[in-house]
């Protein structure tokens, strides 16, 4: 068909021209957005692995907005204290960034179940090219229709993408809080093994003094071979353990760089003067649970999901009813005849009423429900399981602290007695040697301690467990006579 006859089928049509430019003009809409592709390659990732400027990083850390772990003032000239590691894990660790992605892609999902479905636009032509055709124009159809279905489950749909949205928020935020904790323990643990290091690095030093000693005394024939032997077995046992603490102080160095988002050879310097307790209040069970489930984040984050999901079940059991679609008609026939008239379509539920999608949705929240409560039991069991270790671990301090002021006035008398020539140098090192040990449990039990808090913290909710309003709470019970 050459271009005169297209012209003049367009023209009879009464419509061609207006149909063009408005399909045109649809598309130029549709077409806001342009994809732009996000390279995967060795710079982009070592760009998003750099570190911010101390400027940078010292402002984020004082204006940072968490709902527990709070803002600090860095300054890491002095070191690293716990609480600067809690803040730096949140804002440096680069696998907080993948749980963070999770907002927008909940925001997303929030603008999409808003959105409302589009009209269709339809257009059809006939021409007459057979039989009696004298008197005849071509024919046409032009239709817009609309799915008004979408309507009835829209504000379900919308309360259920913005409560799950709340509930991302909240589990990022208990996974930044779970990370910070870690960091803050990670600290606690490397100046706890720092410190074992250091007795133990002494010891072995005594103990190998010790073993030179011996071997020059059997040599004049003043120690038999038996006492050698001993004396080495000891050094190198003391040896041994250094090797063994200096290994779990240079992989707790690791696992601090990494919880802090830093390089694997960062050089991190610890804050002076951190200290590990000797002892912990023996908390109330029923302070650290009161308030436990607008608390802690987790939990929180669950029944906001859980409100969402009752939502969803909502918007399923809309969904039941049957699809309407509305719509407008303009025709014209062959005849020259046009018409204007409307559309209406109804899906007939007869097999598919939406009854696999509602029970879909009700299991799910029943899940939620049980997660729910079994996540509530678990913290009230852990709350009690910790509380329960709290005076074990202190009775276990005092009592190698006593055994540790036994064991120096034992090496002291040892000390007089080896100058005085009543003991042996055996003896005396031995002696040392067992103080040593007493040492380095004493801070292994101060870590256990550590630890026990800071789980408490995480399974109770609370940044710093609040002391002194529980010592005041058990004080007052006391003079009560108990009393509540």
């Amino acid at each position: 068909m050459d271009m005169t006859c297209h012209r003049q089928l367009v023209l009879r049509s009464g419509y061609g021209p207006t149909l063009a430019y408005c399909i045109a003009a649809l598309l130029c809409l549709c077409g806001c957005q342009a994809y732009r592709p996000v390279a995967l390659d060795e710079t982009a990732v070592e760009q998003s692995l750099s570190l911010p400027p101390a400027e940078t990083l010292r402002v984020r850390a004082e204006t940072l907005k968490h709902p527990i772990v709070p803002p600090v003032t860095l300054n890491l000239r002095n070191g690293v204290s716990p609480d600067e590691a809690a803040v730096l894990s949140v804002l440096l660790n680069p696998s907080l960034r993948s749980v963070r992605d999770k907002r927008g892609i909940a925001a997303a999902q929030l603008v999409q179940v808003g959105l409302l479905p589009n009209p269709q636009l339809s257009y059809s032509s006939d021409f007459p090219t057979g039989g009696t055709t004298t008197g005849t124009v071509n024919a046409f159809g032009l239709g817009l229709s609309w799915d008004a279905t979408e309507l009835i489950s829209r504000s379900a749909r919308i309360e259920a993408a913005s409560k799950h949205k709340v509930s991302v928020d909240l589990d990022v935020g208990w996974q930044e809080w779970q990370n910070a904790q870690s960091a803050k323990l990670a600290v606690y643990d490397l100046v706890s093994l720092q410190g074992q290091v250091n007795f133990a690095s002494h010891s072995d030093q005594r103990l190998a003094e010790n073993y030179a000693t011996v071997r020059r005394a059997v040599q004049e024939g003043l120690m038999t071979e038996l006492n050698l032997s001993a004396a080495e077995t000891a050094s190198r046992a003391a040896h041994s353990t250094v090797l063994s603490l200096r290994k779990q102080t240079a992989e707790q160095r690791l696992k601090l760089n990494q919880l802090l988002g830093l390089p694997a050879d960062a050089n991190i310097t610890l804050e002076p003067g951190i200290t590990l307790p000797s002892e912990m209040k023996v908390l109330a069970f029923a302070r650290l649970v009161d308030g436990l489930q607008e608390r802690r984040l987790d939990l929180v984050a669950l029944r906001r999901g859980y409100e969402s999901q009752e939502e969803t079940v909502r918007a399923a059991i809309l969904n039941q009813f049957p699809r309407v679609n509305i719509g407008w008609n303009k025709a014209r026939d062959t005849g020259n005849v046009v018409t204007t008239g409307f559309a209406l379509a109804i899906d007939l539920p007869i097999y598919n009423r939406n009854q696999g999608q509602i029970a879909i949705e009700r299991a799910t929240r029943q899940q939620l429900f049980d997660e729910y409560t079994d996540r509530v039991f678990r913290a009230r069991a852990d709350i009690g399981r910790l509380l329960a270790r709290v005076p074990l671990i202190n009775e276990e301090i005092r009592t190698a602290e006593q055994t540790e002021r036994s064991g120096r006035q034992l090496v002291q008398t040892y000390r007089r007695a080896l100058d005085e020539g009543q003991a042996d140098v055996l003896s005396y090192y031995t002696a040392w040697n067992d103080l040593t040990q007493t040492q380095i449990r004493i801070l292994q039990l101060k870590q256990q301690l550590v630890d026990t808090r800071i789980a408490l913290e995480l399974a109770s909710g609370f940044y710093t467990l609040p002391d002194v309003a529980v010592a005041n709470e058990v004080r007052n019970r006391q003079d009560t006579g108990g009393q509540r």
